[in-house]
């Protein structure tokens, strides 16, 4: 009768574990995933190939996240693959603009991870911050490295944003940034 029951429970937790995987793998493909942009967007003179913007580099996410609980950035980037490109980067006024600098758009790339097994992916994006006076990399140029890390087709990311002083992404970051976003629907 225990072996019975043993047998039993491993079973209904196979079964519960196997379900759980279909739900997460028909949610992933339904709601949260972009699809690509339609070949004519109807919003330009399609005549011209220079004014023809249906090119698209990938699909357009626009959002906001916010730092440290105390700041926002709005973020835009083109996914295409694994790849983000045309990104850009702006951040407000406030808590952290000594490593970032406040209102100035900088243009960013990045990259994405995908983990399929975990159902998981992670965004990055490195960009520079013009140097900032009396911020605690002074004349040196500031490198930004962001990431963003959630579950495949679910909103909410958290991550954060390392700060480099001088030319490049090594040593020890100046600061590093808590960064939390709920990110909704691509454009």
């Amino acid at each position: 009768m225990h072996r019975r029951f043993l047998l039993l429970l491993v079973l209904l937790t196979l079964a519960f574990a196997a379900a759980l995987a279909c739900q997460s793998a028909s949610s992933s493909s339904s709601s949260h995933h972009a699809e690509p942009t339609p070949s004519d967007d109807d919003d330009d003179d399609d005549s011209s190939p220079a004014a023809d913007d249906d090119a698209s580099p990938g699909v357009m996410r626009v959002f906001d996240a916010v730092f440290e609980f105390r700041n926002n950035c709005h973020i835009v980037w083109y996914e295409s693959g694994d790849t983000l490109a045309n990104a850009t980067v702006q951040c407000g006024k406030g808590y952290g603009d000594d490593l970032i600098a406040a209102g100035v758009t900088m243009s960013a790339s990045g990259s994405v991870l995908r983990f399929p097994e975990a159902f998981h992916e992670i965004h990055t994006l490195t960009f520079q911050s013009p140097p900032i006076a009396g911020g605690p990399c002074g004349a040196q140029p500031i490198q930004l490295a962001m990431s963003l890390s959630g579950q495949q087709g679910v909103a909410e990311r958290f991550g954060g944003i390392a700060a480099y002083c001088g030319a490049t992404i090594t040593g020890t970051p100046a600061r590093i940034l808590r960064l939390v976003t709920h990110w909704g629907h691509p454009e």
